[in-house]
């Protein structure tokens, strides 16, 4: 019994976007809000960036692509810690295209984040008192009650 053809084009056809989405989808299940969230807001700039170069699907993205996006965020002067974080996500989210075939398989090797110096991976700058009373009051008042940041914060 033969299968019937594909309507939708396949996976290479799926749009940066949809592909975003599916991605940060599948790991909902595996990793906290605020870790999809800051996935998803480190690859707007890819996302945007692809808009912006007219690249409509991600079977469209190359080695070159990659290159460009890299050389255009480095010039935006993004410190090289956010930089590293937003290469290192695009490059997970690449590794998941290539496993469900929506692009070459070792595209996901092209991504090359900048090297971190030590001392610039954490920061070392105190929440004054009186922000952090105030940011307590929110937590304690608000809707984001018992998250791990309120936790850490009432520990502190």
């Amino acid at each position: 019994m033969s299968a019937e053809p594909r309507t939708d084009g396949g996976p290479s056809d799926l749009d940066v976007d949809d592909a975003v989405s599916r991605w940060l989808g599948r790991l909902r299940l595996d990793k906290a809000d605020a870790t999809v969230a800051s996935y998803r807001r480190r690859l707007s700039h890819f996302r945007e960036w692809c808009n912006e170069q007219g690249i409509e699907t991600v079977g469209e993205v190359t080695a070159w692509d990659i290159d460009e996006f890299d050389i255009h965020r480095r010039e935006k002067d993004v410190k090289p810690i956010s930089l590293n974080n937003e290469l290192t996500t695009l490059r997970l989210f690449l590794q998941y295209c290539e496993r469900v075939g929506i692009v070459d398989d070792g595209l996901s090797e092209t991504v090359d984040p900048p090297t971190v110096p030590d001392g610039e991976e954490t920061n070392d700058e105190y929440l004054p008192p009186n922000d952090a009373r105030d940011l307590l009051a929110t937590y304690r008042n608000g809707r984001d009650r018992y998250t791990r940041e309120h936790a850490v914060l009432e520990l502190a």
